[in-house]
């Protein structure tokens, strides 16, 4: 193994590693339902020391909610409420596959296929990858196989979900949340569900041929 390679694995093994440190945290000062101005404390000084994993989730919201939280120099009772919902989300007793963080999936979502690129990840319960990529297709979209410049959608399958930061398919989500940190130009991240309901609700126009983008 080269030192590129070396120097990869380690700093995905210190990301992983801090995760689960934070997740560990989370489960011990949300055990009680509050949190206090030391946990607070506590929760900044560990971000400070751990800065160099910053930028994974779900480390990089945690960051950003604590510096929103303390930008005022005053704690409200409301903003205590949503860091500790955050941390019982991401604390290492929560049901992987309930995990709900806002932000991560698009609400709602309103989609359109024409001319639009989705990619496709995970394992689905509605069919197997390859029928949901035809699908788009049928409605004159745009199948890419990575998350690429230009994507507009990112659909997460609903089975398996609780390997989703650590499988292959997690780090499809990790790639475009990172993006949706930098860019202006969103990537949605779509749930399963929320995508069939988006095409039984608009016919196909086409075979099906599939015009894919990216590797």
């Amino acid at each position: 193994m080269d030192e590129k390679r070396i120097e990869q694995y380690n700093i995905k093994h210190m990301i992983k590693r801090a995760i689960h440190e934070m997740q560990g945290i989370a489960a011990a000062i949300t055990c009680d339902g509050q949190i206090n101005d030391t946990e607070i404390q506590l929760i900044k000084d560990w971000l400070n020391k751990n800065f160099l994993a910053l930028p994974a989730w779900p480390l990089s919201e945690l960051a950003t909610l604590l510096r929103d939280v303390l930008k005022d120099g005053i704690i409200t009772p409301d903003e205590r409420i949503k860091l500790s919902d955050f941390l019982k989300n991401i604390s290492a007793e929560t049901d992987k596959t309930a995990l709900h963080i806002e932000g991560v999936f698009t609400n709602n979502p309103s989609l359109v296929f024409t001319d639009k690129t989705f990619c496709f990840t995970g394992k689905f319960k509605s069919g197997s990858r390859g029928q949901m990529e035809k699908t788009v297709a049928e409605r004159n979209g745009i199948v890419s196989k990575g998350v690429v410049s230009g994507l507009d959608y990112l659909v997460v399958g609903s089975l398996g979900q609780e390997a989703w930061k650590y499988s292959g398919f997690g780090e499809k989500i990790q790639k475009a949340m990172d993006h949706n940190a930098k860019y202006t130009a969103k990537i949605e991240i779509i749930r399963e569900e929320d995508f069939i309901k988006a095409i039984e609700s608009k016919p196909a126009t086409t075979d099906g041929n599939i015009e894919k983008d990216g590797a």
